[in-house]
C-alpha cells in the first residue's frame, strides 16, 4: 500500500496544475463534486476521500503547502470591497473549530479559503452575468508579512487561554452565513470540538477579555451569539453553549469589564 506521503506528493502535483489559472476554483469544485479531484490510486487507497467534504485532511494539507508556497493563483482583492460595507461593531458572534484542538493559522487559513471563499465565487462564475468575467479569488485581507489569508474569524482562543488575532476589527469575516451579521460582528472561534462538551476556564476568560475590548457591545442575548443562532444548519459552538457555558462566559465578561 502506497505511503500516505507518496499519495501526497502525487496529489499536490496535480491540485498544483489546476490552481494556476484564474479560476481555478471552478475546475477544483467540479472535480471534487465528480471526485475525481485525486486520481483512482488515491480513491482506492483512502475511500474516505471519496467524501464530498472539501475539508478532508488530505485536501486541506495540500493547500496549505500551495498558500505557503504562493503556488495558487489569487487576485489583488474581490470582485467586491466586501469591506467597505463594514458597519458599527454590534454583535461578538461565538464559534468553535469543530476539531480536536490545535488547529494551525496555516490549516485554518487554507480550510477558510476551502469552505468558505470557493463556493462563494464558484456560485459567482456561474451566474449569468459572471459567466464572462470570472476572476480570481482574493479576499482584501493580508498578514503581517503580506501574504492574503482567508480567515473567517477575527479571534483564536486556545483552551489554554491563549489568543490569536487573525483579522482587523475592519475586516468583514466570512462566518456567520449571513452577510448582514457578518458588516457588524466580530466572530471568536475557540479552539477544539464543542460540540457535547465546555470550554475551559481558561479559554472562557480568553474569549472574556477580547469581549471586554468592545465595550459597545453590551452583553445580551442579542449580542453575544452563537453562530447556530444565526445559522440554523449549524450547531456550532456545541449543544451546552446557550443551555450551559454562555453564562459563565458573561459572568467572566462582566468581572473583565468590572476591572477595566
Amino acid at each position: 500500500m502506497e505511503t500516505y506521503e507518496t499519495i501526497f506528493k502525487r496529489e499536490y502535483e496535480r491540485i498544483k496544475e489546476i490552481v494556476q489559472h484564474s479560476d481555478w476554483y471552478t475546475t477544483f469544485a467540479q472535480r471534487h463534486q465528480d471526485r475525481t479531484l485525486f486520481s483512482k490510486a488515491t480513491y482506492l487507497a483512502y475511500p474516505h476521500y471519496k467524501d464530498t467534504d472539501i475539508t478532508s485532511r488530505l485536501t486541506v494539507a495540500i493547500f496549505q503547502k500551495l498558500l505557503a508556497n504562493d503556488a495558487v493563483q489569487l487576485g489583488d482583492r474581490g470582485v467586491v470591497d466586501y469591506d467597505a460595507q463594514r458597519m458599527p461593531i454590534e454583535t461578538i458572534v461565538i464559534h468553535h473549530s469543530h476539531r480536536a484542538q490545535g488547529i494551525t493559522k496555516p490549516e485554518l487559513n487554507a480550510l477558510h479559503l476551502l469552505r468558505l471563499y470557493v463556493p462563494v465565487y464558484q456560485n459567482m462564475a456561474s451566474s449569468l452575468e459572471r459567466k464572462e468575467k470570472a476572476t480570481s479569488i482574493a479576499s482584501g485581507h493580508f498578514d503581517d508579512n503580506g501574504k492574503q489569508v482567508f480567515y473567517g474569524y477575527h479571534w483564536k482562543v486556545g483552551q489554554n487561554g491563549e489568543v490569536e488575532r487573525l483579522l482587523d476589527d475592519k475586516a468583514i469575516g466570512w462566518h456567520a452565513g449571513n452577510r448582514e451579521v457578518n458588516k457588524r460582528s466580530i466572530a471568536i472561534c475557540i479552539d477544539d470540538d464543542l460540540t457535547d462538551k465546555h470550554p475551559t476556564p481558561a479559554a472562557l476568560e480568553g474569549a472574556a477579555k477580547i469581549i471586554a475590548d468592545y465595550p459597545q457591545v453590551t452583553p445580551t442575548d442579542l449580542t453575544i451569539r452563537a453562530h447556530c443562532d444565526i445559522n440554523t444548519t449549524t450547531t456550532c459552538p456545541g449543544y451546552k453553549f446557550n443551555a450551559e457555558w454562555k453564562t459563565v462566559l458573561l459572568e467572566k465578561l462582566t468581572n473583565n469589564r468590572s476591572i477595566k
